[in-house]
């Protein structure tokens, strides 16, 4: 794929306003701007956040060079500065040694092998999830399959990760991660930075948030290293894991901000996106019936009845299909963020300055109509062919994929399955459900779904 630019130093992109630059625009549609974008400029343009200008790639070879070639070069961007406030130096945001350390300890810990050990707890808890759904469907009520996602993925990961039943804390987290994202997402935006730092209603409830969360992560952290050190039997959670990983040459270990940093990166990923993931993927189903009816004849035909296991998911393609497209359509960590070291030329030609923004966005990479037929329908058959690296990146790419993919594509397949096991969705009528655009691509105010005792109705 070529790129179509006036010259191979010339960078256009659309008109910016004065000192707010595409603000407005980001803020009113982000996604859509950027589609418009590309379509007008070709896959490489820029814009502005405030007076500070923005690369903005959709070649998949310059994107393979910045992410994986030579990521070494490229820093995370002055965006995960703000992010974080809420998690710190964890795998998301760290650089250099301290990530390369800490991935290096993290890394044995999301083995395949190891995952696949909380498979059953999924399974137990989505079941839990669906004997609540039986009195909505007794008095005919929708449910916020957002709010029933986001509450079932926060069970998950709090028992993978913590051992500790945290759906007691499910408001409590949910409202404060929730707050704490969109304070985040509008911190990033903001083209006067030094706001952050003011006394402001927004702030000071991020302060508080942030601090709830805290409250929680360290609890269980102070409450785990008490028990590991009275001779307690290890629970085999993500955390026992990581409290007793050691650096390969140097015998170190994580510290308790280092660990209250990985736990918080790890909620997020592991409670926010994989809800955000599951929501989109209920509401594409209802939207294709004959999606639905060929993904439920699958898992009918396969499991007959039978409760699904690690080992059934592999013998389920079209459910990964399905699940594959969703993410295509709908990949909740929808923009990435990079800055080059050193000066720099990328495969496409174009040079980047040391401390050049640059964005690369899954979500717009996934709808580029070159690189994906028709990208709008949800055609789970286009996966029946491996799509290019780098034209598909639900996880990131390169050295800093997501750590936890595996573990996030075997709870979204087990959670699918066994819902439409138990239960069939159906949208409730005149529903017009919109992108929400913080850190992760969020279905505004919904769906909301009746639950129904046949798949189809």
């Amino acid at each position: 794929m070529t790129v179509s630019l006036a010259s191979q130093n010339t960078v256009r992109g659309p008109k910016a306003l004065p000192i707010v630059g595409n603000i407005p625009q980001l803020i009113k549609d982000a996604p859509k701007f950027f589609l418009e974008a590309q379509q007008n400029y070709g896959d490489i343009f820029s814009y502005y956040i405030g007076s500070k200008r923005v690369y903005f790639l959709l070649n998949p070879e310059d994107i393979k060079y910045v992410l994986q070639d030579n990521y070494k070069n490229y820093s995370k961007n002055s965006n995960y500065q703000r992010i974080k406030a809420l998690v710190g130096e964890g795998l998301l945001t760290s650089e250099g040694e301290t990530w390369f350390r800490n991935r290096r300890l993290a890394q044995p810990v999301f083995h395949r092998q190891k995952i696949h050990g909380f498979a059953e707890m999924m399974v137990d808890r989505c079941l839990a999830m669906l004997e609540t759904w039986e009195g909505y469907y007794q008095r005919g009520e929708a449910l916020n399959m957002q709010a029933q996602m986001m509450r079932l993925t926060l069970g998950i990961i709090g028992e993978a990760l913590f051992s500790e039943e945290v759906s007691g804390d499910a408001a409590r987290v949910s409202e404060a991660l929730g707050f704490a994202l969109e304070h985040t997402n509008n911190l990033i935006l903001s083209p006067f930075p030094f706001t952050a730092k003011l006394p402001t209603p927004a702030n000071l409830k991020f302060k508080h948030s942030t601090a709830t969360l805290d409250e929680i992560i360290y609890r269980i952290i102070d409450k785990r290293r008490t028990e590991l050190k009275a001779g307690a039997e290890d629970k085999g959670d993500l955390l026992s894991m990581l409290l007793q990983a050691q650096d390969a040459d140097s015998g170190a270990q994580m510290n308790d901000k280092e660990l209250r940093d990985e736990a918080m990166t790890l909620f997020l990923a592991g409670h926010e996106t994989t809800a955000t993931s599951l929501t989109w993927l209920s509401y594409l189903l209802c939207k294709h019936p004959e999606v639905y009816q060929k993904l439920q004849q699958e898992i009918d035909e396969v499991l007959a009845g039978c409760r699904v296991t690690y080992n059934d998911l592999e013998k389920l393609p079209y459910t990964r299909m399905v699940i594959d497209e969703a993410l295509r359509l709908y990949p909740p960590a929808w923009i990435i963020g990079r800055q080059p070291i050193a000066d720099d030329t990328l495969p496409s030609g174009i040079k980047v300055s040391k401390g050049q923004d640059i964005s690369i966005s899954p979500y717009v990479l996934h709808h580029h109509p070159q690189l994906w037929p028709e990208p709008e329908r949800f055609l789970p058959e286009r996966f029946l062919e491996k799509p290019s690296r780098f034209a598909y990146l639900p996880f990131g790419g390169g050295p800093r994929v997501c750590i936890g993919n595996h573990f996030a594509l075997m709870e979204m397949g087990l959670v699918l399955v066994t819902v439409l096991q138990g239960f069939g969705l159906e949208l409730t009528p005149n529903q017009h459900v919109q992108l929400q655009t913080s850190i992760t691509l969020r279905p505004k105010n919904g769906p909301l779904s009746k639950p129904q005792k046949t798949c189809l109705s």
